[in-house]
């Protein structure tokens, strides 16, 4: 059995989510841990509100309220929707005042600076005199000096590059007119230069999705990586030590990770689980996020990491491209967005989460259209899966689960191989979990026509494999049929043990 600390990208509690926030690594991540948690591993699922993101300032300036309020009420409302559509998260921790926080960020800093590669260099920033404000991030955007998107000065959304203010074009202030004056200031730096070869060796031979293993080629040829960790006169941690400068949200993500399996377990009763986890090298830490957080999290992390003695210093990362809506980005200042908590009011959250994993934009960008999601609903979800289990189970009738071991057929043996592959570590993807479960579906459904026995065997052993996807489904059917969580886990184990380990390759749809 593995330890395995899976982590989402922190959301800046601005708002509430939306399907495409949902679509990406809330999903995946919710996704990957039922997975591991089926085939036996001990997985702790992490996740935190970014109380100190500047996001969250300038929405808490517009609606004139104190932020780390506006942040906790959001907060509370991300953690309830999460909840709605059955990501089980282990803790959600809000980092706002927040000791353990303070503490993880303190001890991170601290480490970096006494490891002597934190320096101090002046940086020119713009300042925006009709509103006293920096634009480092939320309050300036202009265009990207990497790809020319627009963009603001921390992460580009388009290409993920940490953007260089001083070659972007067209800066200019959020908030309103303003003229643009560019201001000398001390910053402190994280010498990233020193660890291309550190970087190099860590995903030499990583199974990376193609995107980001591109994007590491890239930024590790670039003749500058020093980044940035503090932002004068701007939003950030106070630290433990008296005269430490203030660091920035993004500086700080993954000590919010660190910081939220620490409150974890203490609220657990079990800080023994502290060192038993974070300082095992045997412990995976599994990152999931979108690919605009990339240089965060696969450039600046591993090297923090690597500087805190005793951490674990390996992890694994998955990335995801984003989900459009009707053909156009998710935009809540336009109004374009369907809310998760809206449409869970007229949708089971299974039909919800399958739709996203068969749907997921783990490569590319993807797009949802809501006449194409109620029409596959009414034709796939309530009609064929529901009406199949209806004509298959109905109330008084159980299948002996164990006769899936009899169902020797080739096709839907071939799909159990294709399940390990696309659930294993490294080649993990929550889109082709969905469309193996799809063709297993496809099977029992042509099963039913004439052979009504394997098709409830197929049906039962579609219930187990897709289960990650569709939790509550999954686990009323097992209900129905008398299938014990333990009893299919173990039915599970044998199948895939006796498949060969040769994964089909599905078409791309």
């Amino acid at each position: 059995m593995a330890r395995k600390i899976v982590t989402i990208a922190p959301p800046t509690p601005n708002g509430d989510l939306h399907l495409g926030h949902i679509s990406g690594p809330y999903m995946a991540a919710d996704v990957y841990a039922r997975v591991r948690r089926l085939r036996g591993d001990d997985v702790v699922l992490l996740c935190y509100a970014d109380d100190y993101q500047s996001y969250l300032a300038r929405k808490a300036r517009e609606l004139n309220v104190e932020r780390f309020a506006l942040g906790r009420e959001n907060g509370t409302k991300i953690a309830e929707t999460l909840r709605m559509i059955d990501i089980e998260l282990d803790w959600f921790h809000q980092a706002g005042h927040n000791d353990y926080f303070r503490r993880a960020v303190t001890q991170f800093y601290t480490a970096a600076r006494d490891s002597g590669n934190v320096v101090s260099k002046a940086s020119r920033i713009p300042y925006f005199p009709a509103f006293d404000m920096y634009g480092y991030e939320a309050f300036g955007r202009g265009d990207c000096n990497h790809c020319g998107a627009s963009s603001d000065a921390s992460q580009c959304e388009d290409c993920a590059h940490a953007p260089d203010v001083t070659k972007m074009e067209n800066i200019r202030c959020t908030l309103g007119p303003s003229e643009v004056e560019w201001r000398t200031v001390e910053r402190e730096y994280l010498r990233l230069d020193a660890f291309r070869g550190f970087l190099r060796s860590l995903y030499e031979t990583k199974a990376l999705r193609p995107h980001l293993r591109a994007y590491l080629e890239e930024v590790l040829a670039l003749p500058d990586l020093d980044w940035a960790v503090t932002r004068p006169h701007e939003y950030g941690i106070e630290l433990d030590e008296p005269g430490q400068p203030n660091v920035h949200t993004w500086f700080s993500g993954i000590a919010g990770y660190f910081a939220t399996f620490c409150e974890w377990a203490d609220r657990q009763g079990k800080p023994e689980l502290i060192d038993a986890w974070l300082k095992d090298r045997d412990t995976g830490l599994v990152h999931f996020l979108g690919f605009d957080c990339s240089f965060s999290h696969a450039i600046a992390y591993p090297v923090l990491l690597s500087l805190v003695d005793g951490f674990q210093r390996d992890v694994q990362i998955y990335t995801n491209r984003f989900l459009k809506l009707e053909g156009e980005d998710f935009s809540t200042s336009r109004g374009h967005a369907i809310w998760v908590r809206d449409i869970l009011k007229t949708h089971p959250a299974d039909a919800v989460r399958t739709y996203l994993a068969l749907n997921s934009p783990e490569e590319a960008v993807c797009n949802f259209s809501m006449a194409e999601f109620s029409a596959w609903y009414e034709t796939a979800f309530n009609g064929k899966l529901n009406r199949l289990r209806d004509t298959l189970f109905n109330a008084n009738q159980k299948q002996a689960f164990i006769a899936i071991a009899a169902c020797d057929r080739a096709a839907f043996n071939t799909l159990l191989r294709d399940w390990r592959h696309a659930g294993s570590e490294g080649a993990f993807s929550m889109r082709r979990l969905a469309r193996v479960c799809a063709s297993v579906l496809d099977l029992a459904a042509d099963a039913a026509v004439h052979r009504a026995a394997d098709a409830r065997m197929l049906l039962a052993a579609y219930a187990v494999l897709s289960s990650p996807i569709h939790p509550a489904w999954s686990s009323a059917l097992m209900q129905r049929i008398g299938l014990e969580q333990s009893v299919a886990a173990e039915w599970l184990d044998a199948a895939l043990a006796a498949a060969s380990s040769e994964p089909l390759v599905l078409e791309a749809a």
